[in-house]
């Protein structure tokens, strides 16, 4: 719209870079199907008369959901936790949300038993949905317009970035040539796979693991013993491309 009139722009090519929720790809048609109930939702808060959580992110699982925490300076910590949809009810403020999940982990429990908000309760949904088709004649889908990965291993941005550099160089060759086709265009898809498939594997296994406190359990019980294993995931899950 402008002035109140409505209008059209044709484009040759249209790169659909608007983030989880994606307008392009709902106007597309290659969203994604909304996910069920059991999905699960992400909160972000900040808060004061915190201790300790100096010059690391701390990781807190509980049962139906996990947090972490990061020093924004000497007064402020942020949090951020998610929790399982389907437990959700009805009423989601922070003292609720407290109540009844983030003290189910004791360690995390003592951390806030004293916090006290200083900005509004955020909220995104649905934290992880598995990639979309990001290709087609004349367009593409760019981060977390094309997918979004499990918070818990970080790294979001990176991803988003590096898709986009992926995109501008498909994209540049394909404009030299004026080829503009869905299969021209599939080669954007092709790198992403061959540049993310292994971690986004990993982030499936860590997804499924991180909403299990036993099997969670198990597995750490499992990497505290085998040191080199444990360094080598890190590694994978951390790693930055020299091409960045």
């Amino acid at each position: 719209h402008c002035g109140g009139e409505r209008f059209s722009v044709r484009a040759k090519l249209l790169v659909g870079a608007d983030g989880r929720n994606s307008w392009v790809a709902r106007q597309l048609g290659v969203a994604s199907e909304p996910p069920n109930r059991s999905a699960a939702v992400g909160f972000e808060i900040q808060l004061q008369d915190v201790p300790g959580v100096h010059g690391s992110v701390e990781i807190h699982q509980f049962a139906g959901g996990y947090a972490g925490l990061v020093r924004v300076d000497a007064d402020r910590v942020n949090l951020c936790f998610t929790v399982n949809r389907s437990l959700l009810g009805r009423s989601v403020s922070f003292e609720n949300l407290r109540e009844r999940f983030l003290r189910r982990n004791p360690v995390l429990h003592e951390l806030l038993s004293a916090s006290e908000p200083i900005s509004s309760l955020g909220s995104a949904w649905p934290v992880y949905f598995p990639a979309r088709r990001c290709f087609g004649d004349g367009f593409i889908l760019v981060g977390d317009a094309a997918r979004v990965t499990e918070p818990i291993t970080g790294e979001g941005i990176f991803l988003a970035l590096r898709s986009g550099q992926l995109a501008g160089m498909t994209l540049a060759a394909a404009l030299t040539e004026g080829n503009l086709s869905s299969v021209r265009l599939g080669e954007y898809d092709q790198a992403c796979r061959a540049e993310f498939g292994a971690r986004l594997r990993l982030n499936t296994v860590i997804r499924n693991l991180v909403y299990r406190p036993r099997l969670l359990s198990l597995a750490i019980r499992f990497l505290s013993r085998r040191k080199r294993l444990l360094h080598s995931l890190v590694h994978a899950v951390c790693q930055r491309r020299a091409a960045f």
